[in-house]
């Protein structure tokens, strides 16, 4: 592992990233053989614009206040036209780097932005399969509350990509961007036979799929994404006219943290002290030369 400013730089083999504590935590890229397979950030000014950040401690949009069966808090909005409370805090700020080696990194976080005080960690992992990333979040409050996890890479050049996933689900949105009743996957949305992404709008939560994504470009660069089970919905979002789609596999559906009931749809309740955490691992390859 280098260090290039602030920013560290892992490796191993033909696999390299390079990691920014200071801006979220994130990755402003991810390389194999030299080949590009997330979005490369070359002077990203916050994390979404960056290769993939954490989505901690909840994933997506909030309408109006935080809410778990009874109970309430308010939150204030961070992102968004219109603004909104959006993949929480962890995404915009400093994380702390507590290991490193040539080929991994350990960053840690402790947050008190209201209503939430939490404990993090993020380890990113390279390896002969590809890059692990783990997130770990801890309830610092003295009060059950609700949490959330999850991750947010972009992937480059969607006009040649076509995605394979299997999903029982999908949640319509509604005019504020935020989910409104699930149905079943229509064929037009359905991935599980692999298709082309829409040029369209797309900003929708995949419920209960099956934990693996695979995507092939035209120019015959592959890469799987392999999630754990607890992270039980991919948010998939397209804006239209952009070079870039992302794949989000998160804890919970969009919008589920502003919802009483959100525990029904992936939203932990975590007691003092308790833990969620979460992996996935992204592994790129090239076609075979003959």
């Amino acid at each position: 592992m280098t260090k290039v400013g602030r920013l560290l730089c892992l490796a191993h083999g033909p696999f390299a990233c390079t990691l920014d504590p200071q801006m979220g935590g994130a990755l402003h890229d991810l390389t194999y053989a030299g080949l590009h397979f997330l979005r490369s950030a070359s002077r990203p000014v916050s994390a979404t614009e960056t290769a993939c950040f954490a989505m901690l401690p909840f994933c997506n949009r909030v309408s109006g206040d935080v809410r778990m069966n009874d109970k309430a808090w308010p939150i204030e909005p961070n992102f968004g036209i219109p603004p909104a409370p959006c993949h929480g805090d962890g995404w915009q700020s400093v994380w702390k780097t507590d290991k490193r080696t040539p080929h991994s990194a350990q960053l840690s976080l402790a947050s008190r932005r209201p209503p939430f005080a939490y404990s993090a960690s993020q380890t990113l992992t390279l390896s002969d399969e590809g890059l692990r990333m783990e997130l770990s979040i801890r309830n610092e409050a003295v009060e059950v509350m609700p949490f959330g996890l999850g991750f947010h890479p972009h992937f480059p050049d969607p006009d040649t990509a076509t995605l394979k996933f299997a999903a029982r689900r999908i949640w319509l949105e509604g005019p504020d961007r935020l989910p409104t009743e699930p149905i079943s996957v229509p064929p037009e949305l359905d991935h599980t036979s692999g298709a082309p992404i829409s040029p369209h709008w797309r900003n929708n939560s995949y419920d209960d799929w099956a934990g693996l994504v695979q995507i092939e470009w035209s120019d015959g660069r592959r890469l799987s994404m392999q999630a754990d089970a607890i992270l039980s919905v991919l948010h998939v979002y397209r804006p239209p006219g952009q070079q870039f789609f992302c794949l989000e596999p998160q804890t919970h559906v969009s919008g589920a943290m502003g919802w009483a009931h959100g525990a029904m749809h992936g939203i932990a309740q975590l007691a003092p002290g308790a833990t969620l955490q979460a992996a996935v691992m992204l592994s790129p390859s090239l076609p075979q030369r003959r």
